[in-house]
């Protein structure tokens, strides 16, 4: 069995030393997966930083431990720009990288990237 902690909320005090020492103690403990959500706007429960930009740096600060997306909202992004993305922390990760995409629900998010909700499973098959 392959267990991950999702790192989910950050809080409104997250800072990069929290964050990044907070992953390396999670690779101590021994766990299999790291997971970052794909909001884009905060919320109550904190802070909405990118989760390919977080994964980057915890790729770098770790050693071992799997860096996973839970989930990443697809239609938000332009899908040869985020291939090219998930491509490249893959290999600056040394293939650690897992891409774990959705539809999203929050609409208050798909009004901030001008999509309209109903066109979301669309976008995803596409």
């Amino acid at each position: 069995m392959k267990l991950g902690i999702s790192m989910e909320p950050l809080g409104t005090q997250a800072d990069r030393s929290l964050i990044l020492d907070t992953s390396q103690q999670i690779e101590d403990l021994g766990f299999d997966f790291i997971f970052m959500s794909g909001h884009i706007l905060a919320n109550a429960l904190g802070s909405a930083l990118d989760p390919l930009v977080l994964l980057a740096a915890v790729g770098a600060a770790t050693t071992r431990i799997r860096l996973a997306t839970s989930v990443l909202v697809l239609p938000y992004y332009q899908p040869v720009v985020l291939a090219n993305q998930a491509a490249s922390l893959d290999v600056l990760s040394g293939g650690r990288f897992v891409l774990a995409v959705g539809t999203g629900w929050n609409n208050d998010e798909f009004d901030a990237v001008g999509i309209s909700m109903r066109e979301r499973g669309g976008l995803l098959h596409e």
